[in-house]
Parts: structure tokens; C-alpha cells; sequence
């Protein structure tokens, strides 16, 4: 025999597992959602690393090139922040009469685990003398020098 109470109490507990079961499944959404914004976060940062890296090797041949400019018989290198966290390596290597083989190696954001690290390689010729003189950067014989580190 049924009675009123024993229906209703049997209504409530399946409700009360339904109720349950929407909360776990609720619950793996929101962690699901919660791990995909971390990881695109993580991935932005990630570009924006090597971004940053690739522009501070850039701007590292810039300043080799200034520096071939003004004096090229006593410029070998030197290491530079030119930005907070930002570090680049120039080495400069006399190749011919008026070539130099210059090497940038820039790292951002320096001391991180998730540190970008890029290098550029570049061929400098020194053209002309005093007022005169210019500095032509090209791209070395292999393209493929540049290279990407993590």
C-alpha cells in the first residue's frame, strides 16, 4: 500500500540525485572553460614572448649597425637591455675588409621559465668613409639561420 508520505519522499530524493547530477555536470563545464582560458592565456603570452624577442633582435642589429657605423675597428659586441626584462647579445665578427658577420640573441622576458629566446644573423657592409659612410644589414646566404628557442 502507498502512502502519501512514502510517494513524496521518493519524489524528493529522485529530484534531490537529478539536482545532483546537473550540479556535477555544471561543474566539469565550468572547469572545462576555466582550463580552456588558461591555456589560451598562457598561449598569448607565449606569442607575445617571442614577439617581443623578435624585436629585440631586430632592434640589436640596429645597434650593431649604428656601432659599425661610428667605429668599426674597435666594436665586438656587448650585451644590452634595452627594455625592462629584455636582453640582447651582440657579437660582432670582422669577415672581410668592410663585412662584419653580426649574431643577435635576444631573450625576453630574461630570468622566466617561459622565456622566448631568438636569433638573427646578419651580414654588415660598411660602404663609403666619413660623412659618407652607410651600413647595408642583408639577410645571411641561409635563410634558415634564424632560429627559435624556448
Amino acid at each position: 500500500m502507498n502512502t502519501p508520505n512514502g510517494n513524496r519522499t521518493r519524489r524528493c530524493g529522485v529530484a534531490l540525485l537529478w539536482a545532483v547530477v546537473i550540479l556535477a555536470v555544471l561543474g566539469v563545464m565550468m572547469a572545462t572553460a576555466a582550463w580552456q582560458f588558461a591555456a589560451a592565456r598562457r598561449g598569448l603570452a607565449a606569442r607575445h614572448n617571442r614577439l617581443q624577442a623578435q624585436w629585440l633582435a631586430r632592434s640589436g642589429c640596429e645597434l650593431a649597425a649604428a656601432r659599425l657605423l661610428a667605429d668599426p675597428a674597435d666594436y665586438a659586441g656587448e650585451v644590452v637591455e634595452p627594455v625592462p626584462d629584455g636582453q640582447v647579445r651582440i657579437t660582432v665578427e670582422k669577415d672581410k675588409a668592410d663585412t662584419f658577420r653580426v649574431r643577435c640573441e635576444a631573450r625576453y622576458p630574461v630570468g622566466d621559465n617561459a622565456a622566448a629566446m631568438l636569433t638573427v644573423r646578419r651580414t654588415a657592409t660598411r660602404r663609403g668613409d666619413g660623412d659618407n659612410a652607410r651600413i647595408e644589414l642583408a639577410v645571411p646566404d641561409n635563410p634558415g639561420d634564424e632560429a627559435k628557442a624556448p
